[in-house]
């Protein structure tokens, strides 16, 4: 239904889907809302077409809370957004705002969970400097971005110095194909080109759990709706000649069909209804927020297969982190003897990963059961709206 609603706004769900989604608990929209984070869109979309008045109260109060909540984080991006444009400006610095943040600025924003901006490495230490003389906390880095920088009441700012999951310098025809965002001084875009493969390629290979989630859908093909057929076809060339080029397809075609005004198949099944399990279960039992997200972690690459275990292996476990451990004693051992403090690293993080996948091991298990079990009859984004 909601597939229908975004590939072709202007024409209505049929009846029995709508009834059906419109019979579901409270929770069960909240589940979905919180898992898809497009509330923003689907909210525009429901008023557009009327259906926003046949909701029942407590499911339109859901839908409200949670659009509420979205837009406070846009708004909030737009405010740290337009701070940081005029520092820039100020500073002769060409901050490139990527991905939510981009779409943030606009007039149909998208929900966001940190701010993204790219500067080179010099630029980006200065900009991390400032932001701390603010008064934000650094976290830890990858190799992309800096030390991610927090603060009370904002969302977190990562400062790449690149876009390459390597760590590799960007090519400067990065840097020559981006173009200032008039609506916000001092800020930058990418090229067309490079904005839609960064969005298309951050959306599948490095979080594999978003791949066919509404809010990246959307926000691939918001990317792909500027881009001229030659744009496309670079893109397309990019994808057939990556070592994930599978995903990469389905993704860029559903979002290409949205774009479209097209219905997309459905290409994402198992990872949506593993997306749905695993969120709903440590929902239930109360776990934090940081627990949750290691579950829902390992119970993604037991479902997706192989290679995805030995790609998130070798980024949780066997990264090599640039900060000293928060744990006083491994830090000490990491300054005096940098080898075992490294060893030290792995085996903690081998047994806690361990440990998360065994507690997944079951989730993964009830996944592909749920999703064996709904593979025949109505497109899965019908399915989900279930009632209780």
């Amino acid at each position: 239904m909601v597939l229908h609603l975004f590939g072709e706004p202007g024409i209505s769900p049929s009846p029995e889907s709508w009834n059906e989604a419109i019979r579901c608990a409270p929770d069960t929209w909240r589940l979905f809302l919180t898992a898809e984070r497009c509330t923003l869109r689907l909210e525009q979309l429901l008023r557009a077409s009327g259906h926003a008045d046949s909701l029942p109260s407590p499911v339109a109060r859901v839908l409200q809370q949670r659009a509420r909540d979205e837009l406070a984080r846009v708004l909030s991006a737009r405010t740290q957004l337009k701070n940081i444009g005029e520092t820039a400006h100020r500073l002769g610095m060409r901050p490139v705002v990527l991905k939510g943040g981009y779409c943030a600025l606009g007039d149909d924003p998208l929900d966001l969970s940190d701010i993204d901006v790219l500067l080179p490495r010099d630029q980006a230490a200065y900009l991390a400097a400032i932001l701390d003389a603010r008064g934000h906390e650094a976290t830890f880095s990858n190799p992309q971005h800096l030390r991610a920088r927090t603060a009370p009441q904002a969302l977190p700012v990562e400062i790449h110095v690149t876009l390459d999951p390597s760590g590799a310098p960007p090519e400067e025809r990065l840097w020559h194909g981006v173009t200032p965002i008039p609506s916000t001084p001092g800020l930058w875009r990418l090229s067309p080109v490079e904005h839609l493969w960064h969005v298309v390629r951050h959306a599948t290979v490095d979080h594999p759990s978003r791949r066919g989630r509404f809010r990246d859908l959307l926000l691939i093909a918001d990317a792909a709706s500027v881009c001229t057929s030659s744009d496309l076809a670079e893109v397309t060339t990019r994808v057939e000649r990556h070592a994930y080029a599978s995903p990469l397809r389905d993704v860029l075609t559903m979002a290409l069909d949205i774009s479209r005004n097209r219905p997309p198949a459905d290409r994402f099944r198992l990872v949506a209804i593993t997306h749905y399990t695993v969120r709903g279960l440590t929902q239930r039992v109360g776990m934090s927020q940081a627990k949750a997200r290691d579950v829902a972690e390992s119970t993604f690459v037991l479902v997706l297969g192989p290679r995805e275990r030995r790609a998130f292996w070798k980024q949780r476990v066997l990264q090599i982190t640039q900060e000293r451990s928060p744990y006083r004693f491994i830090a000490a051992v990491e300054e005096q003897f940098p080898r075992i403090g490294r060893a030290w690293r792995v085996l903690v993080r081998s047994a806690y990963r361990t440990g998360v996948l065994v507690i997944a091991l079951p989730i993964a298990g009830m996944a592909r059961y749920l999703a064996y079990r709904t593979q025949v009859g109505q497109p899965r984004r019908t399915r989900r709206f279930r009632t209780r």
